[in-house]
């Protein structure tokens, strides 16, 4: 009876792991750490620098124009945060098409009609500071320029905790 009730215990053990691992895989930055430092260049041109982002929350997307969860994330990404939001001096939202040159982010954007702050990142430079593999992508970083959220894919549920976590930090 002992040795069985080890067994279930090390086993219950290893899947908790196995689950917490899964769950940071292809993560570079995680909950709690400093974003990296970053250059980010606009379609218009213009430099937004991480160390300029302090003081603000921020949420960064990454995504892809031919990723399907990233289509059905990025509408509710410009109705519940970029809408709601936008205006406000204390908050960024970067949204950052990986492996996509600026060409490509302004058809992108003129297709499906978004006035969300897009930014291309070709070879995936400020991607790989953050990942290494998996669209889309959220990071919400508090204004001391901490990770305090981060999620992988795109289901509603999930959404739903990362608008959560928004609002509480901008409320």
């Amino acid at each position: 009876m002992y040795s069985i009730s080890k067994y279930f215990l090390a086993l219950s053990l290893l899947f908790c792991i196995v689950i917490e691992v899964s769950a940071q895989e292809g993560d570079v930055v995680q909950k709690g750490q400093q974003i990296p430092e970053f250059n980010l260049i606009s379609i218009s041109g213009d430099t937004i620098r991480s160390m300029d982002l302090k003081g603000k929350v921020v949420l960064i997307n990454f995504f892809a124009t031919w990723c399907k969860p990233c289509l059905m994330e990025l509408p509710h990404v410009q109705k519940d945060v970029w809408d709601k939001y936008g205006k406000r001096t204390d908050f960024s939202l970067l949204v950052i098409g990986r492996g996509h040159d600026a060409s490509e982010i302004i058809k992108f954007q003129k297709k499906y009609e978004f006035d969300l702050p897009l930014f291309p990142d070709k070879d995936k430079n400020i991607y790989k500071l953050f990942a290494d593999k998996y669209i889309p992508r959220n990071y919400i970083i508090d204004k001391d320029g901490k990770v305090v959220y981060l999620s992988t894919g795109y289901t509603e549920q999930e959404f739903e905790l990362m608008l959560e976590k928004l609002n509480k930090l901008l409320d």
